[in-house]
Formats: C-alpha cells, structure tokens, sequence
C-alpha cells in the first residue's frame, strides 16, 4: 500500500515486484488537480500496470483519470471512522467555529488562503472564530506573524490549537 504519484512510490512499487512477483500493489494517489497535468511516459505507465488497485479520492478526478489513463483507476473517498457512539446533536449546542485540521501551512493545505478569506468575511460574520488545529510548518510562523499584525482585530477569535493527536480529544 503505497501513496502518492512520485519518483519514491514508483521505486518502491518496483523493489516490491522484483522481491514479491507475486505481490499485491495498491496505489492510493493522493493527488490533487496536478495530477491531471502529468504525462504518462512508457516507464510510468509500466509500474502502473505492475499496480493491483489505482484510487484517487475525489470523483471530479477519477473521471478525468479514468478518461485519460489507460490503466484502470477506482473512486475510493478517504473515510472516517469515529470511534465513539454517536450523539445526537442539538443545533442550540453548536457553536460558531469553522475548524480545520491538518498540517498547517503546508502547499496542499493551503492554510493562507483560509486565513485571507477569514479576514475578509470576518466584519460580517463577527460571531464565527477560526480554529486551526494540526502541527505548524515551521515556514508558516512568520506568516503567521504577518497576518496578525495586518488583522490585529482576528486576535482573539483565530486560534492555532496545535497538534491534537488522539482521536477522541480531536
């Protein structure tokens, strides 16, 4: 089970096979719209076709995956298992908080973009707080820094949680 379309994941599908010819690959893609930017080479698509199972995780993808590869490609959503019984849920109980959690800061998370958008929605939506929670790229600080002092006003109602690990408490 490998992930990723990468020079790295291709290596590994490849040590695999030789050592485990009878071995079975899957090959999650993780991908995001780059993807469909890519051209298949002869050496590509060979450790493709040495691959049991090709997903991606958006179905906008897979039909364009599946239009363009000629190895098959399967629609496999990243799932969620929760790990407690369910509550029911008072919608007097909510609270105005738009969270996400990831790795911050990263390219694929894309966490400046949230955070801009925040800042201008923010006069109309003053009873909403932002609340990031996941591990900071150590890049991402001095932005961090930034965008406080152009939003000094979101202070208070933008939160980096930080890492949260355990499931139960996330």
């Amino acid at each position: 089970h490998v992930f990723h379309f990468c020079v790295r994941t291709f290596q590994w599908i490849l040590l695999y096979k030789a050592l485990n010819p009878q071995g079975k690959v899957y090959l999650k893609l993780d991908a995001d719209v780059v993807i469909l930017q890519l051209k298949l080479t002869p050496a590509m698509l060979k450790v493709l076709q040495l691959c049991d199972l090709i997903s991606i995780e958006t179905k906008y993808l897979y039909e364009r995956l599946s239009a363009l590869w000629p190895v098959p490609v399967e629609y496999i959503p990243n799932g969620f298992y929760d790990f407690e019984e369910p509550q029911p849920l008072r919608w007097a109980d909510k609270e105005n908080v738009i969270c996400t959690v990831g790795r911050l800061g990263t390219k694929q998370k894309a966490t400046e973009v949230l955070l801009e958008a925040f800042a201008l929605v923010a006069s109309d939506i003053a009873d909403w707080r932002l609340r990031l929670i996941g591990p900071i790229e150590t890049h991402f600080g001095d932005y961090i820094q930034r965008y406080f002092v152009a939003n000094p006003q979101l202070a208070d109602r933008v939160v980096f949680v930080g890492e949260i690990a355990d499931k139960r408490v996330l």
